[in-house]
């Protein structure tokens, strides 16, 4: 599949110098943004926010932390409106044991 042309066309070349451990610097924060290392770059020259990949292990702890969050709502809820709230926290602190152990 080729790759779609842009609406205005980049003819002009821009050249620097930089030291290898740059250069490898600015291709693994390229990668890590999934941009070409002349996109990344443009992008950081003209102040553009670069957003950067999550990678799967991130994506798993963000899971968990919104697990979490929507627990201890729940449980500020039942604290709010003077419920008996003891076997939610009960299931709470057997959630996070499981969680540990996965990392144990």
């Amino acid at each position: 599949m080729a790759r779609p042309k842009l609406a205005v066309k980049r003819t002009h070349q821009v050249h620097f110098r930089c030291t290898a451990l740059e250069k490898k610097a600015i291709q693994k924060q390229a990668e890590h943004s999934g941009l070409q290392v002349a996109e990344y770059v443009r992008a950081a020259a003209l102040n553009v926010k670069i957003s950067f990949k999550l990678t799967e292990g991130e994506v798993a702890a963000y899971k968990v932390l919104t697990e979490y969050r929507n627990n201890f709502t729940h449980l500020g809820n039942l604290v709010r409106n003077r419920q008996d709230f003891a076997q939610e926290i009960h299931e709470v602190v057997k959630l996070i044991d499981q969680h540990l152990k996965k990392i144990i």
